[in-house]
């Protein structure tokens, strides 16, 4: 019994089914997320035209080849990493609550430096804001966020006090300042690191947050800093489009007046960044970034183009294909209009050889009957004759 019960042991018995794939390492989970970051501003889109789905088809599936180039140890499909990208979005949101009320609460969690460091990250690419925030890199000796509405009010007035100046060195600092102070109000990693207990969204909304408020109306504090931010390079005939606070505008018109924003704003800002000395890393990245995505635009027009033509060609064999089955169609009616005269002449002379027949038997009948009465005529004069000789 003991043999046996090793035996089955040994051997993968009572297996059903596929195994189920190793979990993601953290190598892979950083990677996932560098990769993310790098195309968030196509994946963030919210079009729904075919070129953009294709287009994020095509960023997925070079995110899964280059993971499984770099970690051939488990092959993974794009279905698993975007499930594990959508793991981690809800993961981090859930853990940045539970941390946010337990220092509240002031308890202690079991969340690791590292771990919270990570989710922090996956926020701040989720919660990217409308602005391009790339070309402005992080300055660590500047101040920590503004812990009151007030003090981002009187610093709006100092932007709006140096853009009527056009002091354009003042005007890169202030908005390299606002920017600091924008990302330090929005995310979560201020709440965190240093213990300001400030409630930028409601428990429950964990989509529009995670979206970057896309789908709902933003808060009164990520209005103000987006508008803040997007004002100094506002031009002049964008200066009406403003994201409302009561919801009332459509889905697509917010959509709309986003494309129109980040497109100037991300021109102002290449103009801008283009004269300072450390903008030229940024403005070649985005160059990078947008030859990418031209290239993956490019590779997806490919395949329509060749789609097209491999539609085109089979229509035309198809018309071929109808217009052979269309005379093989004349030839049969041509057959079965010979075969419908071939029955007519036969059965006109079936029809006349019944009526030869029939006059045949009429003369023969007629025969008959002279020939029955010459030989009863015959018989009397017989008869007559022997009465004769009797007398």
């Amino acid at each position: 019994m003991n043999d046996q019960t090793a035996d089955l042991s040994s051997i993968d018995s009572f297996h059903v089914g596929r195994r189920r794939k190793p979990n993601f390492t953290d190598h892979e989970v950083l990677y996932i997320i560098d990769q993310y970051d790098n195309y968030k501003e196509c994946l963030h889109s919210r079009e729904a035209s075919k070129s953009v789905i294709a287009q994020k088809q095509a960023i997925w599936k070079q995110i899964t080849d280059n993971l499984n180039t770099n970690y051939p140890q488990v092959e993974r499909t794009v279905e698993d990493v975007r499930r594990k990208w959508k793991k981690l979005q809800s993961e981090a949101k859930r853990e940045s609550a539970a941390y946010r009320a337990a220092q509240l609460a002031g308890t202690s969690t079991s969340i690791s430096n590292k771990q919270l460091n990570v989710y922090n990250r996956i926020l701040n690419i989720c919660r990217a804001p409308v602005t391009s925030t790339s070309h402005f890199p992080p300055n660590a000796t500047l101040a920590a966020a503004l812990q009151h509405q007030q003090l981002l009010q009187q610093h709006h007035q100092q932007i709006q006090q140096s853009n009527m100046n056009n002091n354009n060195n003042n005007n890169h600092h202030d908005m390299s300042f606002n920017e600091q102070s924008s990302d330090k109000v929005d995310s979560p990693s201020s709440d965190l690191g240093n213990g300001i207990s400030v409630q930028l969204d409601s428990p429950g909304d964990e989509s529009a947050s995670l979206l970057g408020n896309e789908d709902n109306s933003p808060s009164p504090i990520t209005n103000y800093q987006l508008t803040s931010n997007i004002q100094s390079y506002q031009p002049a005939h964008l200066s009406t489009v403003a994201i409302s606070n009561n919801g009332q505008i459509s889905k697509r018109t917010l959509d709309k007046r986003r494309k129109l924003l980040k497109s100037s704003v991300n021109q102002q800002v290449i103009n801008n960044t283009s004269k300072s000395s450390y903008g030229q890393p940024q403005q070649q990245q985005q160059l990078q970034q947008q030859q990418q995505q031209n290239s993956l635009r490019y590779e997806s027009l490919i395949k329509r183009k060749r789609t097209l033509e491999l539609t085109s060609q089979r229509l035309v064999y198809d018309k071929e294909r109808l217009l052979i089955e269309r005379k093989n169609l004349d030839i049969k009616l041509a057959t079965n209009e010979c075969e419908n005269e071939r029955i007519a002449i036969e059965k006109r002379r079936t029809e006349l050889a019944l009526q030869k027949l029939q006059s045949d038997i009429s003369l023969s009948t007629n025969g008959n009957h002279n020939l029955s009465d010459q030989e009863d005529h015959e018989d009397n004069n017989s008869l007559d004759d022997m009465s004769d000789i009797n007398e």
